[in-house]
């Protein structure tokens, strides 16, 4: 599962040694900070990521595009990562984020 997401100080990071070339689909691996993770690739690109927080706190993740598009409950929103490529916010026990790619104009 390390080739899949890997969560090193409360970061996680999503298909981080997987050769993207690669399908693959993982559902609800465990990470740091009590987060279960899904998601995958398929044609050389990151699918969209679920993210389900089961204690709540923050969610930092390192963003695999260049901006993200986040669903949290009923908010959306477009983020950009900070000048590390990490993107954070807070959860509560129980929410379901969705992370995908940004579509850009």
């Amino acid at each position: 599962s390390e080739l899949l997401v890997q969560s090193v100080g409360d970061i996680i990071r999503v298909l981080p040694a997987w050769p993207l070339d690669k399908s693959v689909r993982f559902h609800q691996l465990r990470t740091q900070g009590g987060f279960l993770i899904s998601g995958g690739c398929e044609d050389g690109r990151i699918q969209p990521i679920e993210i389900q927080s089961t204690v709540g706190g923050t969610l930092r993740i390192l963003c695999p595009w260049e901006s993200i598009d986040v669903k949290q409950g009923t908010e959306h929103r477009q983020l950009k990562p900070d000048p590390q490529g990490i993107v954070a916010l807070d959860t509560k026990a129980g929410d379901v984020v969705v992370f995908g790619p940004a579509n850009v104009d």
